[in-house]
């Protein structure tokens, strides 16, 4: 278990999430937490060819759509937010990229 906890914001990795209903897509690759603010932000890192960048942008968004639900009734926060990091192998990126990492 990867936690790291610092000033209200709980950063975790490489853990699954339980969750009080069956949720396949439970262990995003990162989860950051605000107490402060009460969001909590999913994170999803996928790298693959050029031609799919959109589309695995789509599909890791469709992905943890159920559990972004289960998070924001079970931990009682009032925002929780999927953000897919995709680069290709070639280092092209997504040009909503940018907006999602502000």
């Amino acid at each position: 278990m990867q936690v790291f906890e610092c000033d209200g914001v709980h950063l975790y990795w490489d853990l699954p999430i339980a969750t009080y209903r069956t949720i396949l897509a439970n262990k995003p690759d990162i989860v950051v937490m605000n107490r402060i603010w009460s969001r909590v932000f999913l994170v999803d890192i996928t790298i693959l060819y050029d031609e799919k960048l959109m589309k695995a942008k789509t599909e890791t968004k469709l992905k943890y759509l159920d559990l972004v639900h289960e998070i924001v009734d079970m931990w009682g926060v009032e925002f929780a937010e999927i953000i897919p990091i995709v680069i290709s192998t070639n280092g092209l990126i997504p040009v909503t990229l940018a907006h999602h990492l502000r």
